[in-house]
């Protein structure tokens, strides 16, 4: 509940908790990215078992059938909320507000972690499972001279549609039948042998601020279960690779981090108040020039019309 209220602030004044908000909290940053149960990955082997645990903890039947199973961000905290409670029935602890700022270490092993005003947690094995925003621990390993080492990742815009104009091309027949879901796109060329991709398309979706700091802005997609909002999103990625950004010799390890984030500083400071995010018509992006009107969008905090173009690198933009 305390989550929920904090992402509520993220919306109607821009506040961001670093503790609580879309990415942290819990069950992570999945919790709020609307459940989709899809990998385009070939090697990740039969998921059936996971599939259905989450049925058993109240996810619904049929993303045992459907070929992009998905839950919806209004369905999915109340399964991650049924298996804490399964976990805490069977013995297991869960200690919210309790952030990890230490590393204890014996023999060249990690062997707990220290809690901030909470002290330390030991353990026969230390599992981090931070995703990609926890930038703390990073930093904390950098600083323990613990072996870390930058990672590629993708980088771009994400793009707002209305849902009919996407069922129209996908369906060839507007409106689309009702029998029929909100339709949904992939993406995926080759520009000079660089990914260029979307990813986590959005049906009938909703584009939401996930900050994680303040003075930073990022933007992801979600939908809920019965994908039914106006308009669609997909985020529009870039392979990005470390000969893309320029090292900085004394935090070579951290490197494509800070490059990460000094575009979402450079991505707030454009939006020019609380989380406004800057926006422009794709055409307008592709061109490299201002747009006069911006559309409807989804994002609630709202958008201003900013040359997104110049907040990326050209080795980005002209992909």
């Amino acid at each position: 509940m305390s989550r929920r209220k904090d992402i509520q602030k993220l919306h109607a004044h821009g506040m961001v908790n670093p503790c609580s908000n879309y990415c942290f909290g819990e069950g992570g940053a999945g919790t709020y990215s609307d459940g989709k149960l899809f990998t385009r990955s070939h090697k990740r082997g039969d998921v059936s078992r996971i599939l259905s645990i989450l049925i058993a903890f109240g996810a619904p039947e049929d993303i045992l059938i459907d070929a992009h199973p998905h839950i919806g961000s209004n369905r999915l905290p109340r399964v991650i909320t049924a298996m804490r409670e399964a976990i805490v029935s069977h013995g297991g602890e869960i200690h919210f507000d309790s952030w990890v700022t230490d590393v204890c270490i014996d023999s060249g092993r990690i062997t707990g972690v220290g809690v901030d005003g909470k002290g330390k947690i030991h353990g026969d094995a230390v599992i981090l499972a931070t995703g990609h925003s926890a930038r703390d621990i990073f930093e904390l390993f950098h600083r323990k001279s613990i072996g870390i080492e930058p990672k590629p990742f993708a980088l771009g815009v994400r793009v707002e549609h209305p849902q009919p104009l996407i069922d129209q091309i996908q369906y060839h027949h507007s409106p689309r039948h009702p029998g029929l879901p909100a339709a949904s796109y992939r993406l995926a060329t080759q520009v000079d042998g660089r990914g260029v991709f979307s990813f986590c398309m959005c049906p009938g979706g909703f584009i939401v601020p996930t900050s994680t700091a303040p003075g930073e802005l990022v933007v992801n997609g979600m939908s809920l279960s019965d994908r039914d909002a106006p308009l669609a999103n997909s985020g529009v990625v870039v392979e990005i690779r470390l000969e893309d950004v320029n090292d900085v010799p004394e935090r070579e390890s951290l490197t494509l981090m800070d490059f990460q984030r000094n575009l979402e500083q450079q991505a707030f400071q454009a939006g020019g108040c609380g989380l406004k995010a800057p926006a422009q018509r794709m055409t307008d992006f592709v061109n490299g020039r201002l747009s006069n009107t911006l559309p409807q969008s989804s994002y609630r905090p709202g958008i201003v019309s900013a040359p997104v173009h110049n907040i990326f690198p050209e080795s980005i933009i002209s992909f």
